[in-house]
């Protein structure tokens, strides 16, 4: 709220990293809330904006990098906020570091200041407006359309965990500001894949809101000791695990177009089948490849309120074309 409250007082845009807290909730209602910019804020849409005077930015470095690299190519003064007295800034395009809460800054800079709306926030207002409908107005099965759906679908007053590698990107670019209460979870910084299935059981321990696990086919074979967990404890925790069979992150990079080395040494297949997990655990295990089989499992899980793991059959090289895709139509059109 005294984020809100700031941002409508100096009329300055918010965009809302989806593990900020600010990306979901009742304040969306109220506040200029941004979630598109991982796509709009690149060098030839924003060519013709102003450049911000100033950026406040608050805790540690967004997920995205076009936002960072934003931030850099602005040459704004910008207010590094941070309670922890770590200047957590890998791109160092901080200005200074305030070391104070969050809460007593907002509160005390609204108080003392009210500026009108300007230029720059109309551009960002309507970069936001017109790539979501950009974004709603595709049928596009890819992975990034799961991400969207799993936060259309889930109920309010849901907790999501979020692994790394491509779910949290997925999330980041394509998970609309929403007045739901929304709670995400990420174990982002060093901890690159390890141990999110055990992070995920350990929200569910410690919550009463239904959980939901977003979480990649690599991810989750690398922590599957943790499903010991559902039943020992008698948890409840809906897994949607997207298999593109290795790392199809790395076909965001160059090295994707030589192969040899690419294959072996970044995609690294492991061809599992992971529906034997359900087995060994005893959960229930389906297995979808449209998104509208996903829709009708994930709404089913719901209601039925049980532990299940949903797998999403992702072909990587059709699912990067779909985004390289994406991207144009929002570079041409916005």
């Amino acid at each position: 709220d005294s984020l809100s409250l700031l941002s409508n007082s100096l009329g300055f845009p918010i965009l809302a990293d989806p593990l900020s807290g600010l990306r979901f909730g009742k304040h969306v209602e109220s506040s200029h809330i941004c979630g598109g910019y991982d796509s709009y804020l690149n060098p030839i849409t924003t060519k013709n904006w102003p450049n911000p005077d100033v950026i406040i930015r608050f805790g540690a470095a967004p997920i995205s990098i076009p936002l960072q690299n934003y931030l850099l190519r602005s040459g704004a003064y910008e207010l590094l906020i941070d309670p922890t007295g770590k200047a957590r800034d890998p791109a160092f395009s901080s200005s200074e570091l305030v070391s104070c809460d969050p809460t007593w800054f907002s509160n005390s800079i609204s108080s003392r200041l009210s500026l009108d709306t300007h230029d720059l926030s109309n551009h960002f207002l309507s970069a936001e407006s017109d790539y979501w409908a950009l974004i709603d107005s595709q049928n596009s099965f890819f992975e990034g359309s799961i991400a969207s759906s799993l936060l259309d679908i889930t109920p309010t007053n849901s907790t999501i965990i979020v692994s790394n590698s491509m779910p949290i990107r997925d999330i980041d670019r394509f998970g609309k500001p929403s007045s739901k209460q929304l709670t995400l979870i990420g174990n982002r910084g060093a901890s690159g894949i390890d141990g999110v299935i055990s992070t995920a059981l350990g929200a569910a321990s410690s919550t009463t809101d239904q959980v939901t696990l977003l979480i990649g086919d690599v991810a989750y074979y690398h922590d599957l000791s943790g499903l010991l967990a559902l039943n020992k404890f008698n948890l409840k925790l809906i897994i949607i695990e997207i298999n593109n069979n290795g790392g199809g992150i790395f076909y965001r990079l160059p090295i994707s177009k030589h192969d040899p080395p690419f294959t072996s040494g970044f995609r690294t297949p492991h061809d599992l089948d992971l529906s034997h997990s359900s087995n060994l655990y005893g959960f229930d295990f389906t297995r979808v490849s449209t998104i509208k089989d996903f829709n009708l499992e994930y709404e089913s899980a719901l209601n039925q309120n049980k532990s299940c793991v949903i797998e999403v059959i992702s072909d990587p090289l059709e699912n990067q074309s779909t985004r390289e895709n994406l991207q144009n139509i929002v570079t041409q059109n916005i």
